[in-house]
């Protein structure tokens, strides 16, 4: 059976995006390497800081480099997006 892949928008925290990346390995029930998942990863930190727009210290919206890194990951073939962000949750409707 194929796994689906996994696009991941990585850098808004680069150290999130690390955890992030060693829990899915720790947490994988997998006896050999290619039983883990694909994962297709854009690290980019310089993805405007969410918290200084969000809290009005900022113009630059995030929300549009976020979509355009997505638009990204899903024409390299990736079925599903994480951003390992907590501060990325506010643009969830986008």
């Amino acid at each position: 059976m194929e796994s689906k892949k996994l696009g991941v928008i990585g850098g808004l925290g680069p150290m999130a995006t690390a955890v992030f990346l060693e829990m899915v390995v720790e947490m994988t029930d997998a006896d050999v390497d290619q039983e883990h998942i694909e994962m297709l990863i854009h690290h980019c930190p310089q993805i405007p800081d969410r918290t200084s727009y969000i809290l009005g210290n900022s113009s630059e919206n995030p929300e549009i480099k976020m979509i355009e890194v997505e638009k990204e990951l899903e024409r390299q073939g990736a079925e599903m997006i994480v951003i390992p962000c907590v501060t990325s949750t506010y643009f969830w409707k986008e």
